[in-house]
């Protein structure tokens, strides 16, 4: 089996776990990592142990060694990125979202349908174990009818921070622009919709509230946040909170982002933890019914492990064994659900959408 060649473009806030997925494999290999900082992108490429660096994007994509690419650039460069790197042969993963503005995904979606490389949406929530038992469960009928789901976001300080706040990798995600929501928020709501489409199914109606903690330095924590929406023909409601806990410590080197997820059905309720907390001592999945409460616990790091198996997705698609888990057109159903969710916070109404 031939070794994939791949490039990483951008070194901050997850781009360690990503580039972590690499490492002792036999079938892939990081030959190469983009950073607009030369220092940032030197120190990244040693201790990933890529041979090479640029600081200019094109640079990298248009290297003929380099078979396939991670976008992990903030995400107004996503669909530029994703397009020059389509053009150019390589195979593609992005990092949620897939672009800023629909106008962005089409443009990109309308190049990968062209391209011979495969594009690839990362979302390593859709490889998370613990969620995965979950939707085993309510498939298999355990709590009856979903008829309301809970997303509980909290974010904490860390043990070993991730986030580099004098580096501009990770400082985009705390900028607000205008009245518009922070990246960070943006991304936390396009993981719950993420979670709840996979769990229940899709979306007709969003209402969201936003408020605005100041953390210095003009970075902006969008919290407390909340939204509820209103599952497509179904009867079953979601909810989505965030909350900042900067006096709580998470252990972890990874972002101190914590989700807690509840799906209450017509015969009992389920439970699900997904967090990067490597002191957790509770389950990752609680089933409760008929008075009786039933643990599914899964290995220890299934948080990381997440990333490591939507890598192995993505370069199973880039041989052809398999297909992406999220297309880009899911993808896009996606990004028109955060982006709702985005206007409904700016103005304080309901936000409906269109199916079929």
């Amino acid at each position: 089996m031939a070794t994939l060649r791949v490039g990483i473009l951008g070194t901050g806030g997850v781009a360690g776990l990503h580039a972590d997925t690499y490492r002792d494999r036999d079938d892939a290999d990081i030959v190469a990592v983009y950073d607009r900082s030369e220092d940032r992108a030197i120190s990244r490429a040693l201790d990933w142990g890529a041979a090479d660096y640029h600081t200019d994007p094109s640079a990298l994509l248009g290297r003929d060694d380099i078979d396939a690419v991670e976008i992990l650039t903030p995400t107004p460069s996503h669909h530029r990125l994703g397009i020059e790197a389509l053009e150019s042969g390589k195979h593609v993963s992005i990092q949620r979202p897939l672009a800023s503005t629909l106008e962005d995904a089409n443009a990109l979606l309308e190049v990968a349908e062209r391209s011979e490389g495969i594009l690839h949406a990362y979302e390593p929530c859709l490889f998370y174990t613990p969620l995965l038992d979950a939707r085993n469960l309510i498939d298999a009928g355990e709590i009856g009818a979903p008829s309301n789901l809970c997303i509980s976001t909290r974010i904490a300080a860390a043990t070993d921070s991730v986030w580099d706040f004098e580096h501009e990798s990770d400082r985009w995600q705390f900028h607000a622009d205008g009245d518009a929501n922070t990246p960070l928020l943006t991304d936390i709501a396009y993981q719950a919709f993420c979670v709840s489409l996979f769990l229940v199914g899709n979306i007709g109606r969003i209402q969201a509230w936003r408020n605005r903690s100041d953390l210095g330095d003009n970075l902006t924590l969008d919290a407390p946040t909340s939204a509820m929406w209103q599952h497509h023909e179904q009867t079953c409601q979601g909810a989505l909170t965030v909350t900042h806990m900067p006096d709580r410590t998470i252990e972890t080197h990874y972002p101190p982002v914590e989700h807690r997820i509840d799906v209450v059905g017509t015969r009992g309720e389920l439970s699900i933890v997904r967090t990067p907390d490597e002191s957790r001592q509770e389950p990752a999945v609680v089933l409760r019914r008929d008075g009786r409460t039933v643990s599914y616990d899964s290995e220890g790091e299934a948080y990381a492990r997440s990333y490591t198996r939507a890598a192995d997705n993505f370069l199973s698609a880039c041989r052809g064994d398999t297909a992406p888990m999220l297309r880009g057109p899911e993808a896009k159903q996606l990004l028109v659900l955060a982006l709702a969710f985005n206007e409904s916070a700016r103005h304080g109404q309901s936000v409906s959408l269109k199916h079929g």
